[in-house]
Parts: structure tokens; sequence; C-alpha cells
């Protein structure tokens, strides 16, 4: 690794800075601590005030009162090259470090950004600029948190779903759920006679015919389920404790047909076909209520910087006679692309 990768002075530099620019008076508890370890409980005293924690109080918040009384002092002046990650979370929670401080002092300290946020919370919320970014195109998008909770949605998104969910997750493994409180589509508009000729022809060239929650994805079995599989094991890896995750990897362990898809060698466990977890640039059929056509679906998908796991996505739809080439009847279902 480049040597100029991990700078234990640039650690030292925004340790420094975070520390000064933090009140003491955020810690009520440093009065009681100072006593355990043999100061006055005032922090005035005969000794320089600083508004802001000195180490040796920084050493007593991170929690060692009784043993190692100088470690703050020396992971501050960078003389301590590799602490651990609870140790750095810890008091970079206390000194109320941004996602960016937190990535920066990873940077400074092994050379690589953070592989988890500092703050249990990223990932819930996006910034408001992203709504309107959402609700200026005329593709049909929507941003969802680390969850898979819906945060906002356009109309387009609205008419493509048929009806936003609360939680796309649970929509494309067919899981219960509910729809969107700001979805205006009435749910479960019965499909037409166009869409039923299309459904049928598809299933002339091998794809099965899914049940009544997926028909909306008539590719659901080799594209769909499995890849959204594969992003709920690849988000809990990333967020271990997210309760809805959780909630959702439950049901899917207790369902014969998901569970053989989670588990399965060379399945969602891998990543998706050399895409990172997110779909981006997938193409998928997706029946779309409104039009009562099924049609080719293209997704572009982004992450928010301060957002860790949330994702707003483009979903570009087009007629089947549009998005397909005529070339062999195997096009239809392996080879969609755009004419």
């Amino acid at each position: 690794m480049p040597a100029h990768v991990i700078n234990p002075a640039r650690a030292s530099r925004i340790l420094t800075a975070a520390r000064m620019r933090t009140p003491a008076s955020a810690f009520p508890q440093l009065g009681a601590l100072r006593l355990q370890c043999g100061l006055s409980e005032d922090r005035r005293g005969r000794g320089r005030y600083t508004k802001y924690p000195t180490q040796q109080e920084m050493n007593l918040l991170v929690g060692y009162v009784d043993k190692r009384r100088d470690w703050y002092r020396r992971l501050e002046n960078g003389l301590i090259s590799q602490p651990t990650e609870w140790q750095l979370r810890r008091v970079s929670m206390l000194l109320g470090l941004t996602e960016q401080d937190w990535h920066e002092l990873h940077i400074a300290f092994f050379g690589h950004k953070a592989p988890k946020p500092l703050k249990p919370a990223a990932g819930l919320r996006v910034a408001p600029t992203w709504n309107h970014v959402i609700h200026s195109t005329p593709i049909a998008g929507y941003i969802s948190n680390r969850s898979w909770d819906v945060l906002d949605f356009n109309d387009e998104a609205d008419q493509l779903f048929g009806g936003m969910p609360d939680n796309v997750m649970r929509q494309l493994l067919d899981l219960p759920h509910g729809s969107h409180s700001a979805s205006t589509q009435l749910p479960s508009r019965p499909w037409g006679a166009k869409a039923l000729d299309q459904l049928e022809q598809l299933e002339t060239f091998g794809l099965p015919c899914q049940p009544a929650g997926r028909r909306h994805m008539p590719d659901w079995a080799l594209t769909w389920g499995p890849d959204a599989l594969a992003e709920l094991r690849s988000a809990l890896a990333d967020h271990p404790h997210d309760e809805t995750l959780q909630a959702i990897e439950l049901e899917v362990v207790q369902s014969a047909e998901l569970r053989a898809l989670y588990d399965r060698p060379g399945g969602p466990a891998r990543t998706l076909r050399g895409r990172d977890v997110h779909p981006d640039g997938a193409r998928r059929l997706m029946y779309h209520p409104v039009k009562d056509e099924i049609g080719v679906m293209y997704a572009a998908v982004g992450e928010p910087r301060g957002a860790v796991g949330a994702r707003v996505v483009w979903m570009e739809w087009q007629s089947l006679a549009a998005a397909i080439s005529p070339c062999r009847s195997e096009c239809l279902t392996y080879h969609i692309h755009k004419g």
C-alpha cells in the first residue's frame, strides 16, 4: 500500500480539531469520572480550564479510568497506528464526527474508507434535494432507504408499480406489504386482454406463470427474485442490526421456495452477475398496469453519498415491440435489448 495512504499525522489533526470544537458541557458525567481517577470534580480547579475536553478527559470518556490512562493521548498524537474498530467508533461518536469525517479518519489510519457507517441511522433518510430530483424527471423513479422502505416516488413510478408499495423488497419477494400512503393508484388492477395474450406468448418461451402477486414481474424466477435475494443478503451484511431487514430475512427462510433460492450455491450468495449490489443497468420484463401491457424495464440506480445503503432508482419502461430484437425466439427471454 502506498505510504501516503496511511497518514497518522492526518488522523491526529482530525481528532484534535474535532476535540477542540466539542464542548465539555456535552458530557455531564465528566465530574464523576474525574473523581473516580483521583482528580478534582471541578474542571476549573487550579489548572488550566478549557471549554473542550482534555486528552485525559477523553481517555475517561472512552472508558479507561483505572488503566491505560494515556491511551487517548497516544491515539491523538499519532502513536497508535491500528486502533480497534470499537475504540475508533467510540471516540468518533463522542466527538460527533460526521460520516465524511469518519471515512477520512479510517483512510488516515487504515488506508481505506470505513466499511460501516458511523451512526446507526445512516441510510434511513436522504437529503431533501433528492425529492426534487425524483419529481423533475418523466422517467419513473423512487427513493428507498437502506431497509427498502419507500421514502418518495413520482407519479410515473406509482403508475408503473400499479400502486407504490411501502417496502420495495417485500413486493419484489411477494411478501406481505402495504401500499404507500401517498399512492394514488388502485391496487390489484385486473389484467386486460392485451396483457393476458402477451403472458401466454411468454409462457411458450419457457417463462413459468407466476402467482398473482408476482405477475407484474413475468421473469421473476430469472431476474427479479434471485437478484432481490442477493441484495437482501448484501444489505444484511452491511446493516446486520437493521430490524426491517432481519424481519424480511426471517420470512424468507420460512418460505420453502424463497429459502431454496436464498441458500442455493451460486445463487443470491454470489454477487449480482458482475454488477454492484444495486441493479444498475438491469433489464427486466415488467407489466405496466395503466398501459395494460408487458414491456421491458431498464434500471438506473444511484446511492446518495450522505445516506449509505439508501438508493434512488429510475425505471425506464418500453413496450416489448420497441425493446426486443426479433432475431430469434430466445431473444424475448434471454437477450432483451433495444432495437
